[in-house]
């Protein structure tokens, strides 16, 4: 048993013995429960609960194998993802490959109160009840030789966290000597107002080659989920307090010159804060956290970074999401500390809609001079790009330009898309019109990558780019879905020749 908090991880070990005389197929079920002197904000993850099936002795003729599964307008699955308030089917079906009748007992738990919500059930056969607002059992009755038996539960998603439902088999006759095979569990990321995934890739676990790491939006608990450059997940974790729902953006750079990427963390819309984490080894560490403007502002925050001045340390950049002047200010970050070293109004006072921030250092071409941040305002102002030289606390417009001639807001990226060693720039669209995504070289004024609106089944998206571990050694175009999409992921490889194609694509649902 292990209880983190903010002092640190406490392990507890409880060895206990089954007595000789146990029969086969019996459970044994152990419960805890932590408590706290302190205001405990999440009470719902201070308890826990195991079942240890016991196996050997005698084997009956029968063994009952559950599993789960659910279906989500076209997606099914042991994990998927369903809008809000929107019906989704939980199917758990009971198969007897023995050769004596079985039935077996199950205990139906939701992993929290609030979450999911069971609205109707049926059953081919036995029978199903209630017990409380999170758990209830179901009772297979005689299962013959080869049969089966199904309980088809109608699930409606109440928030936009993630959750669990769960069969484990308490009860039955005969005893049932394979554990393995009794308890199935199915996931539901529920998808409210978000459902995007705000993107970033950087070699935050201390090993060769880089991660993709994935920020939930809006309505969703603020869960960032790190991949493998494979796909695979590798660590997942709460950027702030569980009940914060305005969305996790990330970016990932090395702020301290130790060689390893940290991960800096923002608050969407109804927070301010940001932290700058270390992931080396799976272990999250604080190195610091800090508002981004005023200790009041709940506007939402962008989020940035780059080696600015040339110094080996990553300076991170920060834009306000909305609800205030267009003020950028950059901070140079260390162990316990962010001090701003600069800070500039990138449009105008009166503009309250946000702004986007990207940052890279460019020598300059003969499209534009010298700069390393680069903004682009967020809903209700032209969508004009402009570019800015910082260095220290002085700060100049190198150059502007409009795109999309539209006042819905863009987003900004900067980076090697195609690997030829120039920058690049990628701008978004927030609403993914006229132009899902665009790159340019910054070097030729060359158009890299014109996607159409839907291009891949995208409403709209984010995007970082990255040399990924397990990849194609190239930089790629790392994408996530924009809000109301089933949360996605995807990399793109774009050579210098201008062929491209997608190396990878996958779910990255919120966990439970």
């Amino acid at each position: 048993l292990t209880a983190s908090g903010p002092a640190g991880n406490r392990t507890v070990t409880v060895v206990f013995q089954v007595n000789a005389g146990a029969p086969a197929g019996s459970v044994v079920w152990l419960w805890f429960m932590s408590g706290s002197s302190s205001p405990e904000p999440y009470p719902s993850n201070n308890m826990v609960d195991s079942y240890v099936f016991v196996t050997g002795g005698s084997v009956a003729p029968v063994d009952l194998a559950i599993t789960g599964s659910v279906r989500a307008g076209s997606q099914s699955g042991a994990a998927v993802a369903a809008r809000v308030g929107q019906p989704a089917t939980v199917r758990f079906t009971v198969t007897n490959p023995g050769s004596a009748p079985g039935r077996g007992q199950y205990v139906i738990l939701l992993d929290e109160v609030g979450v999911l919500e069971i609205i109707g059930a049926t059953y081919t056969q036995g029978s199903a009840g209630v017990s409380n607002a999170t758990s209830g059992t179901w009772e297979t009755g005689a299962i013959p030789p080869g049969g089966t038996a199904t309980l088809e539960l109608t699930v409606v998603p109440r928030t936009g966290a993630a959750g669990k439902l769960q069969a484990v088999r308490v009860d039955g006759a005969p005893a049932d000597p394979n554990a393995a095979n009794d308890p199935a569990e199915v996931a539901i990321d529920a998808i409210g107002p978000g459902g995007e995934r705000f993107v970033a890739a950087g070699n935050v676990d201390g090993v060769a080659g880089g991660e993709i790491v994935a920020g939930a939006g809006a309505g969703e608990t603020p869960q960032v989920r790190v991949f493998t450059g494979a796909g695979a997940p590798w660590h997942t974790f709460f950027a702030f307090d569980r009940a914060f729902r305005g969305g996790v953006r990330v970016a990932a750079c090395d702020v301290n010159a130790d060689g390893i990427d940290e991960l800096i963390a923002a608050q969407g819309p109804g927070g301010g804060r940001v932290r700058v984490l270390s992931l080396a080894g799976g272990i999250v560490t604080d190195l610091v956290a800090f508002d981004a403007f005023d200790a009041g502002f709940t506007g939402g925050v962008n989020v940035a970074c780059g080696d600015l001045d040339g110094d080996g340390r990553a300076e991170v950049v920060v834009g306000p999401e909305g609800g205030r002047a267009p003020d950028v200010k950059v901070f140079t970050v260390g162990a316990l500390s962010a001090v701003a070293t600069a800070q500039f109004q990138a449009y105008e006072a009166a503009f309250t809609g946000g702004v986007r921030v990207a940052a890279a250092r460019f020598a300059g071409s003969g499209l534009v001079g010298p700069f390393n941040v680069a903004t682009m305002p967020g809903a209700g102002r032209v969508t004009e790009l402009r570019v800015w030289s910082v260095s220290g606390a002085s700060v100049t417009n190198v150059g502007a330009a409009p795109f999309f001639g539209s006042t819905s807001g863009a987003r900004v990226v900067l980076g090697d898309v195609n690997g030829d060693s120039g920058l690049d720039l990628l701008l978004m669209p927030d609403t993914g019109t006229p132009a899902l995504l665009q790159a340019f070289s910054l070097t030729t004024g060359a158009l890299l990558v014109n996607a159409p609106p839907g291009t891949g089944g995208y409403t709209s998206l984010h995007a970082a780019i990255g040399v990924l571990s397990g990849g194609s050694g190239a930089p790629e175009l790392i994408v996530g879905s924009g809000p109301g999409m089933v949360p996605t992921v995807g990399t793109f490889v774009l050579t210098p020749s201008g062929v491209g194609y997608q190396r990878l694509g996958f779910t990255a649902l919120e966990q439970p």
